[in-house]
């Protein structure tokens, strides 16, 4: 087929367990879910956003982005972020586009965060 095999990369021992792109992908159960140490990054995350008073908009875009990324695991996650969106795209327009510039979250911004914060520890889990 002309595919070049990347040793470094590649995965020469048979496993039932693999990591990739900090998903955990288990062959036997057909399952995926979270690394331990992402679930840990996006709490974190959260959590220090979620103490912060006036983050920029790009402390909220990397959370957004963490977020984001771990949809696919997290049970009602994609309805838990809509407003930390819209905030961040009203501080952009507001700021003209300045990631830097300073912002404020809404109430309902920060209960999704909390959400976020709560709700991660089933992450690493297995689901179904």
């Amino acid at each position: 087929m002309g595919f070049v095999v990347h040793p470094e990369k590649s995965v020469f021992i048979p496993t039932q367990k693999l990591v990739f792109l900090r998903f955990i992908l288990d062959s036997v159960s057909m399952l995926v879910y979270l690394t331990p140490e992402k679930a840990l990054e996006l709490k974190q995350a959260a959590t220090d956003l979620f103490n912060y008073k006036n983050p920029t908009i790009r402390d909220v875009a990397k959370v957004l982005g963490l977020i984001v990324s771990s949809f696919s695991r997290i049970a009602y996650g994609p309805l838990h972020y809509r407003y930390l969106e819209r905030d961040k795209t009203t501080a952009l327009k507001t700021s003209e586009w300045n990631f830097d510039a300073k912002m404020c979250l809404s109430s309902q911004a920060g209960e999704e965060l909390k959400w976020w914060i709560d709700s991660i520890e089933s992450a690493s889990n297995p689901i179904t």
